[in-house]
C-alpha cells in the first residue's frame, strides 16, 4: 500500500486552515481516507493526522511506501512528515 499526501487549495484564499488529503492505493485499492483540516501546516501535524487516519482504518501495518511533494515540511530529516510518520508506524 502506498500512502500519498498533498495539501489541496482551500475554498477561501484568505483562510488560515491547511488541509491534508490522505489517499491509499494498492493492487485493488484506491481510497481517500480523509481530507483533514490542520491548525498548522507542520510536519508534526501532517504526520499525526495521517497516522490517526491510518489507525482509524486499521491500515497502519499495511503501509510499504509513501509519496509526497518535496516541501521541507514533508522531507525534513528531523521534523518532516515522512520521517515523523515512519517513526509513528
Amino acid at each position: 500500500m502506498e500512502r500519498s499526501w498533498q495539501t489541496p487549495p482551500t475554498e477561501d484564499p484568505k483562510s488560515k486552515v491547511d488541509r491534508l488529503a490522505v489517499v491509499v492505493t494498492g493492487r485493488e485499492l484506491k481510497k481517500i481516507l480523509g481530507i483533514v483540516k490542520l491548525p498548522y501546516g507542520t510536519g508534526t501535524a501532517q504526520a499525526s493526522a495521517t497516522h490517526q487516519l491510518l489507525e482509524l482504518c486499521s491500515m497502519t501495518s499495511d503501509v510499504v511506501a509513501t509519496c509526497f511533494d518535496t516541501t521541507s515540511t514533508n522531507t525534513g530529516t528531523v521534523n518532516g512528515a515522512c520521517s515523523l510518520l515512519e517513526n509513528l508506524i
